[in-house]
């Protein structure tokens, strides 16, 4: 683990100058390496917020189209809200700050769908978009897990990514046989087909029976009229 994991620094009113070389540090630290990640936490209201550092510096918060600058956090602090930076293990920092529950939906996002942040089970569509060591193309913006089986990492991506332990940081598993995924929110007619799905698979032989049933009814009735009625079916 990197020595700098753990490291935390917050930020309220004006900026003493040893917090903001701390927070430079920090920066530093966490730009292009593979092993640290840094986050930022903060009050907004009655809601928690959190927010991740980009590559490019950007902090990607936990509603999927919205990013702010580091300039933007501390004037965030400036105005009276403390935000806290911590150095995190790379792989832990969407946990962290993005998702608690890693089902795939930021946190806010599931608060806007009045979800409930911390309940995994929220119905999610998976499309797998590249092998280990390939490249995943996401249209816009969007969640990509990589991993296999029950271990996955997961980051907010945009246009061409690598599927690496350099982008999302090592989720075990054997190497060389992982994959990225692309996470999104099941719409309506998704879920309904996974229920109707799952039901089939739990209850084959209710569902059999209620189709017998349901040509029982109508079969003789086919019979009887004749072609008038099969139009209908």
């Amino acid at each position: 683990m990197h020595a700098g994991v753990g490291r935390q620094v917050t930020l309220l009113g004006s900026l003493p100058m040893a917090d903001s070389a701390l927070l430079d540090q920090m920066v530093s630290i966490a730009k292009g390496n593979a092993h640290v990640a840094l986050i930022a936490k903060a009050m907004v209201g009655s809601a928690a917020r959190g927010a991740v550092m980009r590559a490019d510096g950007s902090f990607q918060a936990d509603r999927l189209n919205e990013v702010i600058s580091l300039q933007g956090l501390k004037d965030y602090a400036a105005g009276g809200l403390p935000v806290t930076f911590t150095l995190v293990a790379k792989g832990t920092e969407y946990r962290l700050a993005l998702d608690r529950d890693q089902d795939g939906i930021l946190d806010t996002e599931e608060v806007d769908r009045s979800l409930n942040p911390a309940d995994p089970s929220t119905p999610v569509s998976r499309t797998a978009c590249g092998a280990e060591g390939s490249s995943c193309v996401v249209n816009g913006k969007a969640v990509v897990r990589f991993g296999q089986g029950t271990r996955w990492h997961y980051a907010v991506q945009e246009g061409t990514v690598s599927c690496s332990v350099l982008t999302f940081g090592d989720p075990g598993g054997s190497a060389g046989t992982r994959a990225c995924e692309i996470v999104a929110p099941q719409t309506a007619a998704s879920q309904q087909k996974s229920a109707q799905n799952r039901l089939a698979q739990s209850q084959p032989s209710l569902v059999r029976r209620a189709a017998t049933s349901t040509r029982a009814w109508w079969e003789p009735q086919r019979q009887a009229h004749g072609s008038t009625l099969a139009k209908l079916y």
